[in-house]
């Protein structure tokens, strides 16, 4: 099993990095929201070395993962090579995904764990990648209009205010402790309200 580590010596990077001699991938993004039917995870290398395939992992708890598909790798490659998976079954709650990389000798690593909440009737879904401490708020009907967004803790408190436009924002969750939160959007006509984890 290769550990992953970024260039600090911390684990668990969104760069995949084997030990040793050579790079295999290099990967530079992993994301996705939850769609109308589907999950869509999305993935970006900027450098693949004898990469054979990705295996998409799924977990509801966030701790025991199943394969649910694979996708072939680019093999060797120093272009950036995009990459899609649709989850057809996402489940009613939270489902936390994480892509195992496969050389071609069997070696193999993990990238970093992100979670998708389902699009559901609030308009709001969203990402929390733990690893990065980043979470991806989405809006489905929100427009160009500018927006006010709040979360806020189990308190009552809120612990985040910002403005934002279009229908996503990335807000840095560093300072949020593990738990559930509420968020609030709200523009000149509407009003969308949500419940998320923070793991």
């Amino acid at each position: 099993m290769v550990r992953i580590i970024d260039a600090n010596g911390c684990k668990d990077s969104g760069i995949f990095v084997v030990l040793g001699n050579s790079l295999p991938i290099e990967l530079i993004s992993f994301s996705g929201v939850g769609m109308n039917h589907y999950n869509l995870l999305e993935w970006t290398t900027s450098s693949e070395i004898n990469n054979d395939y990705f295996t998409i992992e799924k977990s509801l708890s966030g701790t025991q993962f199943e394969n649910i598909g694979i996708v072939d790798g680019a093999g060797n490659s120093t272009l950036l090579k995009q990459y899609q998976f649709k989850d057809m079954l996402p489940g009613k709650e939270l489902s936390y995904y994480r892509l195992k990389q496969t050389d071609f000798n069997g070696s193999y690593s993990y990238s970093n764990i992100i979670a998708i909440q389902p699009n559901k009737k609030s308009g709001i879904g969203y990402t929390y990648n733990g690893s990065d401490q980043q979470l991806m708020v989405f809006c489905y009907e929100c427009s160009n209009e500018n927006y006010n967004i709040d979360i806020i803790d189990a308190m009552g408190r809120s612990i985040h205010q910002s403005i934002f436009s279009g229908n996503n924002t990335i807000i840095n969750a560093d300072q949020f402790a593990k738990g559930y939160y509420f968020i609030r959007i709200s523009g000149n006509e509407n009003i969308f309200t949500s419940k998320i984890f923070i793991y």
